[in-house]
């Protein structure tokens, strides 16, 4: 059963059954899918980059493969990935109030993105940058697995060698890199601003078949 005014922005297209078994199953032991609550905080695109995390919370539920078929079909749906999220949300918020061990792995994450953010920032000389800022500048604004893919490349190339491993091994590291290729988005926009010749490249770069 869906809950609030949120039941009526879905009318006749609900969310699948096994989507909502999911639902239901977080719901009684939020505490068992603290990864999956913990995704949904850092994720740049609500539902996107949250996708393997979704698809990882439905596989102990051991459902009939066509069940399962609909479910990671659901999954593939940005309306459906952001109907689901908005479902989880009160979930989220309810166990951070009670639940210092969630709130723990919170703060820690918070702590890892802010560090990745500063040392992407700081990082000398900016030349270094431009490749990627044009890879950032020709993503096209859905494509959020693009944006991960330039984060993780960007962070194996570019930052310490430990604060890469620790990106890559975090619960949330789909969120962060994806979160880090919005950052090279950002400073491909400012270069572009700034450096007529940059903008040039881009501009030619777009306008290969």
């Amino acid at each position: 059963m869906l809950h609030g005014s949120f039941a009526g922005t879905l009318g006749a297209n609900p969310l699948p059954a096994e989507i909502q078994k999911l639902l239901n199953e977080v719901r009684k032991r939020p505490q068992d899918y603290r990864a999956l609550l913990l995704t949904i905080i850092f994720d740049p695109v609500p539902g996107y980059s949250s996708r393997i995390a979704l698809s990882d919370a439905l596989k102990p539920l051991r459902l009939p493969s066509a069940d399962a078929a609909d479910a990671a079909a659901a999954l593939m749906s940005p309306p459906r990935l952001k109907q689901f999220v908005l479902e989880l949300e009160p979930i989220r918020t309810d166990l951070q109030k009670r639940d210092a061990r969630f709130q723990r792995l919170i703060d820690a994450e918070l702590k890892l993105r802010y560090e990745m953010s500063k040392t992407a920032g700081g990082i000398r000389p900016q030349k270094a940058y431009e490749p990627f800022l044009l890879k950032a500048s020709l993503v096209r604004p859905w494509a959020d697995l693009s944006l991960y893919h330039l984060g993780l490349d960007f962070a194996k190339k570019m930052l310490p060698a430990k604060l890469s491993q620790r990106l890559t091994s975090s619960a949330v590291s789909v969120g962060h890199l994806t979160y880090l290729g919005k950052i090279l988005q950002r400073f491909a926009e400012v270069l572009q601003n700034r450096d007529a010749a940059f903008k040039q490249l881009v501009e030619q770069e777009r306008k290969k078949p």
